[in-house]
């Protein structure tokens, strides 16, 4: 995932975006279900509380964990 705040990554690869997890970890069953998973992070708010009870799991880039510790 990429926060589009930041604007457009600079490459689709899934090695360079600042969040990665697991379709399972969102409880994502089927396609939709991982969109719906997924429109439930629309700020960083949101992901860091996701964070803190555990309903996602992934890696965090630098850039991005600095975002959420402000």
């Amino acid at each position: 995932m990429w926060p589009l705040a930041l604007g457009e990554p600079n490459s689709l690869a899934e090695s360079k975006m600042m969040f990665r997890t697991r379709a399972e970890d969102l409880g994502a069953t089927d396609l939709d279900a991982l969109f719906d998973a997924a429109d439930r992070l629309k700020s960083l708010k949101d992901l860091r509380a996701a964070l803190a009870v555990r309903s996602v799991s992934g890696l965090i880039s630098v850039a991005l964990r600095h975002l959420l510790d402000e």
